[in-house]
């Protein structure tokens, strides 16, 4: 995988304890077994080797909470890995099925692409100023 995208994405499942930008595991089982929010939370797989990621996020989100985004991000950076993270203000869940969000978001999407996987990347010796 050369790069990934992650659109009001869950990062973070819960078991019972609350925890910043969690969503519960029975969002995605109905009978979930002992350690399955820590095996299914995208934030417990993350490392240095993962490629570029674009996050999107609302932050009227009722779904999945905005600070899930913020965990991933806030990892993400944490690591090493480049990351851009675009959040639009007092948007909730799917706000980009609006067509006017859509359209930025479906930009925004293309422009990472491109970046990553058309050009060739850059490095600070090969970049001129």
């Amino acid at each position: 995988m050369r790069a990934a995208i992650g659109v009001y994405t869950p990062t973070v499942f819960r078991e019972e304890e609350k925890v910043r930008g969690s969503v519960p595991v029975q969002a995605i089982s109905d009978h979930p077994t002992p350690g399955l929010a820590q095996e299914v939370s995208p934030v417990h797989h993350l490392s240095a080797e993962c490629p570029p990621v674009l996050l999107i996020h609302g932050t009227a989100d009722t779904t999945v909470p905005v600070s899930a985004t913020m965990v991933a991000y806030d990892a993400l950076r944490n690591l090493g890995v480049p990351v851009e993270l675009h959040i639009y203000a007092e948007q909730g869940h799917a706000f980009d099925a609006d067509a006017r969000f859509g359209r930025r978001c479906a930009d925004a999407m293309l422009f990472f692409l491109e970046r990553y996987l058309l050009a060739p990347a850059a490095t600070p010796a090969s970049v001129s100023g």
